[in-house]
């Protein structure tokens, strides 16, 4: 059962929804930017291999939209995350530089409850399997 409890701990704080746009370069270094200090951002519509073996800066091997194509390069890429992440929080300085920036005012927390219900509603379960969005590879298991 999840509780209103259990969505605190894992959602203390009261971040809002913000979107912005980066260039497929952007992404790849803001996926860079986790992996610098040990975080795998974890992610929706795209998926990403990286190896941690590999020097900082270069960790991420591949990333591609969920369908498999090609992030292109002279697209801009419109990408949501909280408030304290997209302005700089935990060294994401490449999401505090994205263009088109908008903080939604919807509380992360709040579309999460809201998701938990509408998915657990007359009974219903929340099915969470791996769907390989996110691939560790090479040596380094860390």
């Amino acid at each position: 059962m999840v509780t209103k409890g259990a969505v605190y701990e894992v959602m203390p704080f009261e971040n809002t929804i913000f979107t912005l746009e980066l260039t497929a370069a952007e992404v790849r270094r803001a996926l860079e930017d986790g992996l610098r200090s040990g975080r795998v951002t974890q992610v929706s519509g795209i998926r990403y291999e990286f190896d941690n073996s590999r020097p900082r800066g270069d960790r991420v091997v591949s990333v591609t939209l969920a369908d498999g194509k090609p992030l292109d390069d002279a697209k801009l890429y419109k990408v949501g995350c909280n408030n304290f992440m997209a302005t700089g929080g935990d060294d994401n300085a490449v999401l505090s530089q994205g263009k088109n920036r908008a903080d939604t005012g919807r509380n992360v927390r709040d579309v999460l409850e809201t998701y938990i219900a509408a998915r657990s509603k007359n009974g219903g379960t929340l099915d969470c399997k791996l769907d390989g969005r996110v691939k560790r590879s090479g040596g380094d298991g860390r």
